[in-house]
C-alpha cells in the first residue's frame, strides 16, 4: 500500500506493452483472469496473470538501451504472458524458447514504438552479452540449469534477428511468428518442434542454421579472402564449422558505404 501512487504511474506502461504484443502475435491469452503485477523482492518472474515485478519500480536499469522511456524489465516479463506462459516448454533443456522469444519482444516492442533504427540498436546492444560458453539447447530429461550463462536471452534474441535477416521477407517472417504462437498456444513444445514448424511453414530447411546456433557453443565464424587486381575487387567468402546447408547473409563496408 505504501507504493500504491508509484506503482500506479509506473503500470501505466502496461497498457502500451500488451497492445504492442496483441497485434504481434494475438489477443492477450488470459482475460478472464486479467492482468495483475505483483510487488516482489527479486527482479521478476513470469507468473501467469499474476507477473512478479521488482526493481523498485524503474529505479533500477537493467538493460543498456538507448531509450529508457519503457522499464525493459516490465516490457520483458510482460512478454511471458505469450512466450512462457502459453507457448511453453516441456524440459528445461528449452527454456531458450520463454527467454530468447521474451527478449526478442523487447526489441520488437522497441521498432513498434521507434522504428526500425531503434530496433537495430536495441539488437546490438542484446549482442554484448553473449558469452558462447554453452549451447542454448540444454541436457534433456534432468534438471539441467540452462539460465547458467544467460545466453538463451540474448543469443536467442540474436538468433531470431539474424533469422529475420537470413529469411529477407518481413512479411513471411512476422506472419511465421504469429501462426508459430498460434499453433502452439497452450501446449508444451520441444526446440526440434519448433525447428520442424518453421521449415514446414517457409517449405525450406533451415535446420543448419538452428542447429549451429542452439547445439553449439561456438558461433558461426566467416572466412574471407580478397584481392586487388586492375581495380577490380575480387572477395571470397565462406561460413566454417557450419553444417553445409547454412546460410546467413552479412554486410560490407567499403569506404564508409554499405
Amino acid at each position: 500500500p505504501r507504493h500504491l501512487k508509484k506503482a500506479k504511474k509506473f503500470y501505466s506502461q502496461t497498457k502500451d506493452i500488451v497492445k504492442v504484443y496483441e497485434k504481434l502475435f494475438g489477443e492477450y491469452p488470459y482475460a478472464n483472469d486479467g492482468i495483475a503485477m505483483v510487488e516482489a523482492p527479486y527482479a521478476g518472474m513470469e507468473h501467469q496473470s499474476a507477473i512478479a515485478i521488482g526493481d523498485d519500480y524503474g529505479s533500477k536499469k537493467r538493460r543498456g538501451y538507448e531509450n529508457e522511456e519503457y522499464d525493459y524489465l516490465l516490457v520483458h516479463e510482460t512478454a511471458h504472458e505469450w512466450w512462457g506462459n502459453t507457448v511453453t516448454i516441456n524440459d528445461m533443456a528449452d527454456a531458450w524458447i520463454s527467454e530468447g522469444f521474451a527478449t526478442y519482444s523487447e526489441h520488437l516492442f522497441m521498432e513498434d514504438r521507434y522504428g526500425y533504427a531503434e530496433y537495430i540498436s536495441a539488437s546490438a546492444v542484446g549482442m554484448e552479452n553473449i558469452f558462447n560458453i554453452w549451447p542454448m539447447v540444454g541436457i534433456r530429461d534432468v534438471n539441467d540449469n540452462s539460465f547458467f550463462g544467460g545466453d538463451i536471452y540474448s543469443k536467442g534474441a540474436a538468433m531470431i534477428n539474424n533469422f529475420r535477416c537470413t529469411i529477407n521477407n518481413d512479411s513471411l517472417f512476422f506472419l511465421l511468428i504469429k501462426s508459430f504462437y498460434s499453433h502452439y498456444k497452450y501446449k508444451a513444445l520441444t526446440t526440434s518442434q519448433f525447428i520442424d514448424y518453421v521449415n514446414n511453414f517457409t517449405s525450406t530447411d533451415y535446420s543448419d542454421f538452428f542447429n549451429k546456433f542452439l547445439y553449439s557453443a561456438e558461433p558461426p565464424v566467416l572466412q574471407y579472402d580478397f584481392v586487388l587486381q586492375n581495380d577490380t575487387l575480387y572477395f571470397e567468402y565462406r561460413w566454417i564449422n557450419v553444417g553445409r546447408n547454412f546460410k546467413m547473409p552479412f554486410s560490407i563496408t567499403v569506404n564508409e558505404k554499405e
